[in-house]
């Protein structure tokens, strides 16, 4: 409550309510004061209005959709003052002279209607202005009425839509800290159904990229087959549905590093090597049950035959698995002098790791300040081209071959084949260029380029309900997970929708719009009133001629009646029609900020229809009583004769 009287405070929201007040108050007053037809001549109401939609022409055109930025910074400039108010009176004015033509228009079609109809059409056509006033004045406040409910359902909707995508499921987990502890701690701990057996764990990477011709991008990749069911998704991010995408890209098979396990109980690695060559360092590469990578350095390598020995931490009571060496420079150019980083090479046969290196194969040796060599046996994704899904931007990038070539991170070169594009990605709210890859083949790419870089850096999780999704927040802010970035949907959602300044809107929009309907149904009165005192005469003889008070009764309900559906018709059009613009062009969401994905309309149907038809029924009511009344009167013609 006391947001919502702040926001009904602001100055925004006093003016925009005076403003649909105000605007109301001159349709009454052009449409009723006797005077007014000598004002609304068309080469007066042309210059006015030629002008004014010559701004607001050029306004649109050269500033294009508006953002909370631009909405901020012109918020105190004349055309941001004045352009609400020029284009109310615009239409207003515009309406008041072209609807009095198409009423008589419309008389003249009505010459062979029946004659309660006929007669209706000829009465409205005699006085048109009158008429016209009453319909514009529906109009404009069907109008707001409509609006504010399109726009209120649209911020709900977009809401709903931008929570979901920002979390992609129901829950998005980041870390806090470094990577690493997050992929080897609280991924495993996850998936191993710390959280319960009900909850959903999709692993995820997101890291930054760069394609050959200098393009940047985000890489997201996550099991494809989750891409079918992800929350946030709209049909106009792609042609192509989210679980063609996900099968597009989708590696079937095992992808894994090849191993070679240390018998249980050793406590060193030995090894044979023949070497001939620069002096170089060399290490090895271990993983221990709990996928920590360790490097256990042999020695340096010595022109000749030598056993080299690794020495393994036994007291953690770990096995352990070996992925491979390392070679790094050695001698004076790991020494820390001048030499320190120049170019080294060799030629090694090792004998001892027969699992992963064949000893009658040769191993080249070089490396330099630029780099180490990982020395490790050959995996599936050596040479792989990944199917990736990518941005429209990025799909016309590609070589003679239809590949992309690409850096991921720190170093890991990447061939990519577009096979599909989407302009976004739930859960990746940054606007930036995107690539899509299945996640399988790419944490073995990470490992084959650097053993244990292969891990998770996000989880989405999605639970069966939101007092579950409740449940796994609270319980991922306690023992025994670390401090973690935790987005959860139903809170994001939650948080967006009682923003003040989406219930300042609307609530402005609807104190104004009630003060609107309100002002047009006193107006609709005062107006048939005056038509029933001018009119007086000519009713008077219509009765004089045979017409009973019913059908007297029946012309002047059925008139006002006509006016005012016409009317209602074109607000509810008017009102929809600026939810979409609000929702396609201001780009403003619920929380004042650029809505991710982008506001899409929402037209309640039901409420949108009900009130304009609620209000004709009241209407037609009232003028019932006030004709049936005027017309029991024991004769019409008392005073005119």
């Amino acid at each position: 409550d006391i947001v919502l009287g702040l926001a009904l405070l602001q100055p925004a929201a006093i003016a925009l309510i005076g403003g649909l007040v105000a605007l109301a108050m001159v349709a009454i007053v052009l449409g009723i004061h006797p005077a007014a037809g000598r004002l609304l001549q068309p080469r007066i109401v042309g210059a006015a209005v030629v002008p004014a939609a010559a701004i607001l022409a050029w306004q649109r055109i050269s500033a294009g959709p508006a953002d909370p930025a631009q909405l901020a910074a012109d918020a105190t400039s004349p055309t941001s003052a004045l352009l609400p108010g020029a284009l109310g009176l615009t239409v207003i004015l515009g309406s008041l002279v072209l609807l009095p033509p198409l009423l008589r228009g419309l008389a003249r079609l009505t010459r062979r209607a029946p004659i309660g109809i006929r007669l209706a059409a000829i009465s409205v056509a005699r006085e048109p202005l009158r008429p016209a006033a009453i319909m514009t004045l529906l109009a404009f406040s069907v109008g707001a009425v409509v609006f504010g409910q399109v726009y209120a359902a649209t911020l709900q909707r977009g809401a709903v839509d931008q929570a979901a995508f920002a979390t992609g499921l129901d829950v998005k987990v980041q870390s806090l800290a470094a990577e690493a502890p997050f992929g080897l701690y609280v991924v495993p701990l996850l998936q191993k159904g710390q959280l319960g057996t009900d909850v959903e764990v999709q692993p995820m990477v997101r890291k930054s990229g760069e394609t050959a011709s200098h393009r940047l991008f985000t890489l997201v990749s996550l099991d494809a087959t989750v891409l079918g069911h992800l929350k946030g998704w709209r049909s106009e991010f792609s042609s192509q549905s989210p679980a063609e995408l996900g099968a597009a890209i989708r590696l079937d098979g095992a992808w894994q590093l090849t191993t070679q396990a240390v018998p249980p109980g050793d406590a060193a690695v030995t090894i044979d090597v023949d070497y001939a060559g620069d002096a170089i360092n060399l290490a090895l590469i271990v993983e221990a049950d709990d996928g920590s990578v360790d490097h256990v350095p042999f020695g340096e390598l010595k022109p000749g035959r030598q056993t080299m020995t690794a020495p393994l931490d036994t007291s953690t009571g770990a096995s352990w698995r070996i992925l491979g060496l390392l070679a790094s420079n050695g001698g004076d150019a790991g020494g820390g002098g001048p030499k320190q980083g120049q170019r080294q090479e060799g030629d090694a046969t090792i004998h001892g790791l027969e699992g992963i290196l064949d000893p009658a194969t040769p191993l080249h040796l070089t490396v330099s300040g630029a780099g180490d060599q990982l020395i490790r046996p050959p995996v599936r994704t050596d040479g792989l081209v990944f199917p990736a899904i990518v941005s429209p931007d990025l799909a016309s990038d590609v070589d003679a071959d239809g590949v992309i070539d690409t850096i991921i991170g720190s170093g890991l070169e990447l061939r990519i084949h577009p096979v599909g594009t989407t302009t976004s990605m739930p859960s990746v709210t940054d606007r930036t260029s995107l690539v899509i890859v299945d996640l399988p083949p790419f944490l073995l790419a990470e490992d084959a380029h650097d053993p244990g870089t292969g891990r998770a850096n996000q989880v989405l999780l999605g639970t069966p309900n939101d007092q579950r999704t409740n449940e796994v927040v609270t319980a991922l802010g306690q023992d025994p997970f670390p401090s973690l970035i935790v987005t959860s949907r139903p809170a994001l959602e939650a948080e967006r929708s009682n923003d003040p300044f989406a219930l300042g809107i609307v609530w402005a929009l609807a104190v104004g719009a009630i003060a609107g309907l309100l002002l047009s149904f006193v107006g609709v009165l005062l107006a048939m009133a005056a038509d029933l005192r001018d009119e007086r005469g000519e009713l008077w003889e219509l009765e004089a001629q045979g017409t009973t008070p019913r059908a007297l009764t029946f012309l002047v309900v059925l008139r006002t009646i006509a006016m005012c559906l016409v009317g209602a018709v074109a607000g509810v059009a008017m009102g929809v029609g600026l939810g979409w613009f609000m929702a396609v062009s201001v780009g403003v969401g619920a929380d004042a900020g650029v809505p991710i994905p982008p506001l899409a309309l929402v037209a309640p149907w039901g409420i949108v229809l009900a009130i304009p038809g609620a209000l004709l029924v009241l209407i037609g009511i009232a003028v019932y009583a006030l004709a049936r009344r005027h017309f029991g009167r024991a004769s019409l013609g008392a005073g005119v004769r």
